[in-house]
């Protein structure tokens, strides 16, 4: 993790936990971290800064004693309005402006996108076809009916500040649907 924060590629279909801070010890509430993740264009992610143009708020990281998480699908359709959706091909940009702090969870620039690099890019990869990952799709059986066994691959980012340690749990699970008739 440096400037230019974490880069990850992703297939359609797959999935990424972000898991928000959480302290077990309710007599110590100084440790709690509090974060805002954001999607946001190019030139916000960029520049720190959720005034660029498309920030949405896609998860509050506000409840430091209780798990609180997103999980994010990329997902070409939605049946939700307002959910994200992605395409083959292209980057998504994520940040978080907040402090820290629970006085700075809104700030809308710097924070620990600028100080902490706390920004992701997801690079949506793949060839147009949806349900498994390119990487494990078989390429002459039934992709639908193959005895391939896909395991599901995980992989978590964290970061060693004390003000800067959410995770993100990256795990593939690829989805296996029959076709509809």
């Amino acid at each position: 993790n440096g400037p230019d924060g974490y880069r990850i590629e992703a297939s359609i279909n797959d999935v990424i936990d972000i898991v928000c801070p959480r302290i077990n010890d309710t007599f110590q509430p100084d440790r709690a971290q509090y974060h805002k993740f954001t999607q946001v264009t190019k030139s916000g992610y960029d520049n720190c800064n959720l005034a660029m143009g498309g920030g949405k708020t896609l998860l509050r990281c506000n409840r430091p004693f209780v798990e609180n998480q997103l999980r994010l699908l990329f997902q070409e359709h939605t049946t939700y309005p307002g959910d994200p959706i992605f395409k083959h091909g292209r980057d998504y940009y994520f940040i978080t402006t907040a402090d820290g702090t629970e006085d700075g969870i809104d700030q809308s620039q710097g924070g620990l996108c600028s100080s902490h690099y706390m920004k992701l890019l997801v690079h949506v990869i793949g060839d147009g076809i949806t349900g498994i990952p390119s990487s494990s799709r078989p390429t002459t059986r039934d992709r639908y009916n193959s005895p391939t066994t896909l395991l599901p691959v995980s992989r978590s980012i964290s970061t060693t500040s004390p003000k800067a340690s959410t995770k993100l749990e990256t795990t593939v699970k690829p989805t296996r649907r029959k076709p509809s008739k």
